[in-house]
């Protein structure tokens, strides 16, 4: 199982790697999110490929076979609007 903490970390390096300083990409994902189908969603950027299923996300890593993280949406949801919020601030 991994950590609140692990996830978090992963999650920073997915931010810091594929959403950088686009507002515009970090507030497309959140609205998203907000209005979820029953279908999943799914990013895919540079390095990591993000599936949103429900409550649930998977991150995988583009060339890293063995990364999978997995975690709650609510998690991601809270890290990305800070995220954003960071970005605007900046």
């Amino acid at each position: 199982m991994t950590s609140s903490a692990n996830i978090e970390r992963e999650l920073n390096e997915f931010l810091q790697t594929e959403i950088q300083g686009d507002l515009v990409l970090a507030e497309k994902i959140l609205s998203t999110l907000a209005h979820m189908k029953p279908e999943p969603y799914e990013f895919n950027g540079n390095a990591y490929c993000l599936l949103v299923n429900g409550e649930r996300f998977s991150l995988t890593h583009q060339f890293e076979e063995d990364f999978l993280l997995e975690g709650d949406t609510a998690q991601l949801r809270t890290q990305l609007k800070d995220w954003a919020h960071s970005i605007r601030a900046f």
